[in-house]
This record gives structure tokens, sequence and C-alpha cells, in this order.
């Protein structure tokens, strides 16, 4: 998937998920079990989008096979073919470091709900949180990721 659709997608994610939080949040506060055990399932969806959204974020690298052929390949020459070829599947690189702080704050702000009000049961409760922290525990594992300011906030 191209870089600036993949941005947009997690950008999306992120909207929903954040938004749906807050309506958590609302709900338990005013104690009614039914409304905010009905959280519970678009809760597990967008943790696990995005998971793989941060994961597809992290990988960095797509193939920019999309892109057409410059000139037709029987008008060029055996090398110049396989040159074109190769350079249409290296892969391009997405800055990641700008989404990765809004992905973690995020997961900070999802964490501080009282998931035991929605989960009742606590293999539930650690298999979302799982899925949840995971692109975290993925942060922590880089050190070029951990020697970034914003980042270690």
């Amino acid at each position: 998937m191209p870089g600036i659709l993949m941005n947009k997608l997690l950008d999306v994610i992120m909207s929903g998920f954040a938004t749906e939080v807050d309506a958590a949040v609302h709900d338990i506060g005013h104690e009614d079990q039914q409304t905010y055990t009905a959280h519970k399932i678009p809760m597990e969806m967008y943790a696990f989008l995005l998971n793989w959204s941060a994961r597809s974020v992290e990988k960095g690298t797509y193939p920019t096979r999309m892109r057409p052929l410059l000139r037709h390949p029987q008008s060029l020459g055996r090398d110049e073919v396989e040159k074109q070829r190769n350079q249409e599947l290296l892969p391009r690189t997405r800055q990641s470091n700008d989404q990765i702080v809004p992905i973690l704050t995020l997961i900070a702000k999802v964490l501080k709900l009282k998931t035991s009000k929605i989960w009742t049961v606590s293999g539930e409760r650690d298999t979302f949180i799982g899925c949840l922290i995971a692109p975290a525990y993925h942060v922590t594992e880089n050190e070029q990721y951990m020697q970034s300011q914003p980042i270690k906030l």
C-alpha cells in the first residue's frame, strides 16, 4: 500500500479509536453497564486495526510495482529492461517516526480506561491489552526509536 494511503488509513483508525475511547470513558462515568459493554467489540476491532497498521508502518517498505514502466520493454535492450524491473521492486521507506508518537499517546489513553468494567473476563481483557501494547513493545525493542526524545516521553 502506498505510503500516503497508509498514513491516511492510520489517521482514520486512530481518530475512530480515540472517539470510541472517549465515548467509553463517558459511558463508564455514568455507570450504566449496558451502554459501556457495547464498546467492547468496537474497541477490540480498533485495537486490532491499530496493531496491524502500526506494524505495517513500522515495516516501512512496500513494493513500487504499481509504477508503470517508463518505456515499452520491446524498445529497450535486455539490460535496460532488467534494470527497470529491479528498480520497480526496490523498497521505498516511509517515515514512521512521525506516526509513532501519536500511536503511543493513543495507547496510553486507552490504558487509562477502567477495562475491568468492559471486559469482565480476565482472559479477554488480557488479550485486548496484549494486542494494544504490542506496538509499544515493538518500539522499545528498536534502539533507534528509543534514542528519539519525543518517543521516550
